[in-house]
């Protein structure tokens, strides 16, 4: 199904006071309703409960389980999750990377060009229904 971007629901999962009004104004572009969350507490109910979209993880976001989200968005086909986190931080790239998201992308990467990368994403999973 095709879901305008007004109707679309993004959720931010980062303790990253800094990066965060970025990401958040990314994810504003493609989604009507964005909510943020400082850590992956209550992260799996949340996505369960709630009907989320966009899903945008920093990786160095505390009670992050990639495998569970993974398993849930592999199962159920959302959200479409882009997650990030330093170049240096090779082995939570590494894990995000066998977790099956959409994108796994470094922080430069989403502090510049993530509003470009959701877009993208976004078509294909349009263009894979």
């Amino acid at each position: 199904e095709l879901m305008s971007e007004n109707t679309r629901r993004g959720l931010f999962v980062s303790g990253d006071l800094m990066l965060g009004v970025p990401v958040l104004n990314a994810l504003g572009t493609v989604c009507g309703d964005v909510t943020r969350a400082l850590s992956g507490r209550g992260l799996l109910d949340k996505l369960q409960s709630e009907s989320v979209d966009v899903l945008v993880l920093d990786l160095e976001a505390s009670d992050l389980d990639l495998d569970a989200i993974g398993n849930l968005t592999r199962t159920s086909g959302k959200p479409l999750t882009v997650a990030y986190a330093p170049h240096v931080a090779t082995q939570r790239l590494q894990a995000a990377a066998e977790a099956g998201f959409a994108a796994v992308i470094t922080r430069g990467q989403a502090a510049n060009q993530l509003p470009a990368i959701l877009q993208n994403l976004l078509a294909q999973h349009a263009s894979a229904q």
